[in-house]
């Protein structure tokens, strides 16, 4: 095999881009996984937490504990299930659907800090050839169920 392996490659090109969009969020007291987060149940309405954990690819845990500030900030909150009692729905609050809006811009400024990384011209090529391996696991989780 030529050159690095894969998964390490990935790993810090992913942490390096991490770190670029919560730099863009801090202002906004968000990390990148919170905004992710936001953007998901922005998509979705109301979302059981597996189905969100799937959705982000994420373990159920971590994501209780990212959810957790955004609970307290209002900013997400959780109902009831009408099918399922005990199965909590979450949602974004009028608040968290009103910041979510005001940080594109802040979401648009990390993208270009990354655009600047590679020719502008193979930004799209690098983010199709991904999303296959991005959606894998969800689509696993959905031929399992």
């Amino acid at each position: 095999m030529d050159g690095e392996r894969y998964g390490p490659v990935f790993m810090r090109a992913a942490r390096y881009i991490v770190r670029v969009y919560n730099r863009h969020l801090a202002d906004m007291l968000l990390t990148a996984s919170q905004h992710a987060i936001l953007e998901a149940l922005g998509k979705s309405g109301p979302i059981a937490l597996q189905d969100l954990a799937d959705e982000l690819v994420v373990e159920r845990s971590a994501l209780q504990r990212t959810l957790q500030p955004l609970k307290k900030t209002g900013l997400v909150r959780s109902l009831t299930d009408s099918n399922e009692r005990r199965r909590p729905l979450y949602q974004l609050t009028d608040e968290g659907r009103s910041l979510l809006e005001s940080s594109a811009a802040r979401v648009c400024s990390a993208e270009a800090e990354i655009e600047q990384l590679f020719d502008r011209s193979d930004i799209p090529a690098v983010r199709d050839g991904l999303v296959p391996v991005a959606n894998a696991f969800r689509e696993k989780v959905e031929s399992i169920s």
